[in-house]
């Protein structure tokens, strides 16, 4: 029943181990970082129904910086952990949850969020060599059912594009939320510092 998947969520939110929590009420599937060291921890996979809880992987450093978000619809979670500030960049790991793999790293400005539909929002950083320019963009994928073993993405379009550069990047987006297809995000300016909010329908 719904009520006790519910009090599970609940009963793993207050377990003082646990550190990172996402779960579906759709599939009622869960992850969560487990951390009972302060230089390592644990990623699981768990199924309500199924009554099962899989080690997805085990990281030999903090757990401080990291955290779990699996798709509220489909067969996809990422791991993600901050790798540096200001601003503020992300390695995003997306696992499979037929297989336990990771099929794809995601680099990002803060971090990547799923839509209810189980899209994959995110804001990156696009290299051109000819010209040898910077651009950012925020970009909504739509995943495979089931992943290819080299590829797990069904399409990626790109739905806001800020101007290019060519030295360094000028401007960069940091996704705040997604809600019934509309995008809120920061525009920064990295050389005026100067923040601005906007939305974009997709």
């Amino acid at each position: 029943s719904n009520a006790s998947f519910a009090d599970q969520m609940k009963a793993l939110t207050n377990t003082g181990t646990v550190k990172s929590l996402s779960y579906s009420r759709l599939t009622q599937k869960y992850v969560y970082i487990k951390s009972t060291a302060s230089s390592s921890f644990e990623v699981y996979l768990g199924d309500y129904q199924a009554k099962t809880e899989k080690l997805v992987i085990k990281h030999t450093y903090s757990a401080k910086e990291s955290s779990v978000s699996l798709s509220p619809t489909g067969p996809y979670f990422f791991v993600t952990r901050v790798t540096s500030r200001n601003p503020d960049r992300y390695k995003s790991e997306l696992y499979y949850t037929g297989d336990l793999k990771p099929y794809a790293v995601l680099n990002t400005f803060g971090e990547p969020r799923w839509d209810e539909d189980g899209r994959l929002i995110r804001s990156t950083e696009y290299f051109d060599k000819h010209p040898h320019t910077y651009r950012s963009q925020i970009s909504v994928d739509s995943l495979k059912a089931v992943p290819d073993p080299d590829e797990v993405f069904a399409q990626t379009v790109t739905v806001v594009k800020g101007p290019k550069t060519s030295r360094k990047t000028g401007v960069i987006f940091n996704v705040t939320k997604v809600d019934k297809n509309m995008i809120y995000y920061q525009e920064l300016n990295l050389d005026t510092k100067r923040v601005e909010n906007k939305q974009k329908l997709y």
